[in-house]
């Protein structure tokens, strides 16, 4: 019997309708012969004292309640059988109208993932250029929160394939994850490592190339010393930094007239300790080449690395395709100022200098408080200032006051 056929829009008729309906039922005849099933009764008796239902609906379950107590009362022979999704919000008094409740719901994650294989295997048959990845079907399967009842499951699955892209055999693996857990585009590299997908599988899922996965994830793990929760696709697309400082100065040094020169040096620190610098600067370095060692004329120092000049700018140039950086098992960034003069050496004792670092982001995400977090779990100080304040504080102290007369 299917409830939905009972309800009526006019006040009262759906109790009458219900009545008729267990009228038939005790006049069957050779009622140990029968066997009715009320489909979906959920439809009809929802719990009577739910806000949010009509009150003809909960006086209909009221009716119900009535008419099954003297069904069994007439007709002891029977058997009657109820079905519905919604036991928990199901009439607990209906309940007890019936001598026992079988629940269906007992399929374990296993079970499920047992029934999309057996689903899959049937399907992907019928399918040319579907390249079969039944290792990587389990994966995202128990990487998703919750598996579908085997009917949805079935529909899922049938339409990942049928709806793949022709030219990708592994289009349909992506339909399936974004239909089981959500926008592949939107998971990043780090999220599917940790969740037990290999480097290989992530490159069928995103489309990216291998290598291109395990630079990612090894320059994040490694170099940046983030674990793969707090990694997120953290790429460095290039880095600058700019030194001031205030040398002293003579006008007998010719044009320049600085005395003091600060070179700075500025990159990844190698394995072997060395800084890999981002401007290939080797003007202090006494490394040989050849037997010969490395110089620079003055005048390309001039031009590429502002030699002798108070205000120094080193950048990464930023290329049009962007790759990960090549990873190293030291973790650190590092700087190195040296120093040379050219008169007295303690014309560079006690030198003020100041240096800005600029790492961005590949995405644009900005990452400063991770970055402040981490120097603080490797005991550093970090204070943060406000520019704009302090221009503000600089304006007004050197603001003008006129006095009126």
């Amino acid at each position: 019997m299917d409830f939905e056929n009972l309800i009526d829009s006019k006040l009262g008729q759906t109790n009458k309708n219900i009545a008729a309906l267990f009228n038939e039922i005790n006049m069957l005849p050779q009622p140990d012969k029968v066997v009715v099933l009320f489909d979906e009764i959920d439809v009809i008796s929802l719990d009577r004292i739910n806000s949010n239902d009509v009150r003809e609906m909960g006086r209909a379950t009221s009716v119900i309640l009535k008419e099954l107590e003297r069904l069994t009362d007439l007709n002891k022979e029977i058997v009657i059988i109820a079905t519905t999704n919604l036991f928990s919000n199901f009439d607990k008094a209906l309940v007890r109208r019936f001598d026992a409740v079988i629940n269906f719901d007992c399929y374990t994650k296993e079970d499920l993932i047992e029934v999309a294989e057996y689903y899959f295997n049937s399907f992907v048959r019928n399918f040319k250029g579907i390249s079969k990845d039944i290792r990587l079907f389990r994966k995202i399967l128990n990487v998703a929160e919750k598996i579908p009842y085997p009917g949805e499951l079935k529909n899922i699955i049938k339409t990942s394939l049928a709806f793949s892209d022709v030219n990708s055999e592994n289009d349909y693996l992506r339909r399936l994850f974004n239909n089981l857990i959500g926008n592949i585009d939107e998971k990043d590299v780090s999220w599917l490592h940790e969740k037990g997908i290999s480097v290989r599988e992530i490159e069928k899922l995103k489309g990216e190339s291998k290598s291109s996965v395990s630079r990612k994830l090894s320059y994040l793990i490694d170099i940046l010393g983030l674990n793969r929760e707090l990694a997120k696709v953290l790429i460095i697309d290039a880095a600058r930094a700019t030194m001031c400082y205030f040398p002293i100065c003579d006008c007998a040094q010719g044009g320049d007239y600085t005395n003091t020169e600060l070179n700075l040096h500025f990159g990844r620190i190698k394995d072997n300790g060395m800084l890999n610098e981002i401007n290939a600067d080797k003007q202090n370095l006494d490394e040989t080449l050849d037997g010969e060692k490395n110089f620079i004329l003055e005048g390309e120092a001039r031009e590429r690395f502002r030699k002798w000049d108070n205000v120094k700018y080193i950048s990464e140039v930023i290329k049009r395709k962007r790759i990960p950086k090549r990873s190293y098992r030291n973790k650190n960034w590092g700087m190195e100022i040296k120093t040379n003069n050219r008169l007295d050496y303690k014309d560079g004792v006690g030198l003020r200098f100041s240096v800005v670092v600029t790492l961005k982001e590949m995405n644009g995400v900005n990452r400063i408080e991770e970055f402040i977090r981490n120097c603080h779990l490797n005991g550093w100080l970090v204070n943060k200032i406000d520019v704009q304040n302090r221009i503000n504080l600089h304006e007004k102290a050197n603001e003008e006051i006129e006095f009126e007369g």
